[in-house]
């Protein structure tokens, strides 16, 4: 795996709120949120159940935007994006590994991993290399035409890992990763995350356990707290 170079931040979220009206009701989910991303940082956003970690997801993969305050991407404030030019960075600048997966069934191990390069002007031959290619990084060589239910969820899991890093994404953005899978199979989804960061990738892991926050490439940690950023 080949590191991109890029300048140092990637991502900067400025004074971001996040209100929803429920009924009558405004529910803040996010309050005053500031922090960067920065290029082969590898972060984790620690926080319990109910504490915004979705919400503030959406809004650094650029799925949603705040209510209030900036997001940059790449030293330019989001809103200054096209929408078309906002899912041109969503489809090859960001990569989404989700706990559950989300795999579509009926599509076997390498077509699931191929479906982000389909979006563009890839050639076919080229979206099969970039799939087989990254799925034998991750030992998965001998699964490329198993169907979702013929794997373990550690192998769903390194399926769904491939396709988020198929496009070649500057940041992958973790979503309860191991949430699914037993310790095990955690560890090595983890592993993979650590070997990709070293490999040059940012990584950013939304989770609920501490004990992410302790592994040897962690740089920097954003405790989520009833839709509030702490330092600890």
């Amino acid at each position: 795996m080949t590191a991109k170079k890029y300048t140092k931040e990637i991502l900067r979220l400025k004074n971001v709120f996040k209100t929803y009206m429920m009924g009558n009701v405004e529910f803040h989910a996010l309050q005053d949120v500031s922090f960067e991303i920065e290029d082969n940082d590898y972060m984790v956003i620690l926080g319990p159940s109910g504490s915004g970690k979705s919400t503030l997801l959406h809004i650094c993969g650029l799925l949603d935007s705040p209510t209030k305050g900036e997001v940059y991407f790449e030293n330019k404030n989001v809103k200054d994006y096209s929408l078309d030019e906002l899912a041109e960075i969503r489809y090859n600048e960001l990569g989404f590994v989700f706990q559950s997966f989300y795999l579509i069934p009926t599509l076997s191990a390498i077509q699931n991993v191929m479906l982000p390069t389909m979006f563009y002007d890839v050639p076919s031959k080229e979206r099969f290399e970039r799939a087989k290619n990254i799925l034998k990084d991750l030992d998965m060589g001998d699964k490329l035409y198993n169907l979702p239910s013929e794997l373990s969820g550690g192998q769903q899991q390194r399926v769904s890992i491939a396709r988020a890093f198929v496009n070649n994404p500057k940041i992958i953005f973790a979503d309860e990763p191991t949430g699914n899978l037993d310790s095990k199979s955690g560890e090595s989804v983890l592993k993979i995350l650590d070997d990709f960061h070293k490999a040059g990738k940012t990584i950013v892991i939304i989770t609920h356990d501490i004990n992410i926050t302790k592994r040897k490439n962690v740089n920097k940690v954003v405790y989520i707290r009833d839709g509030r950023v702490y330092d600890k």
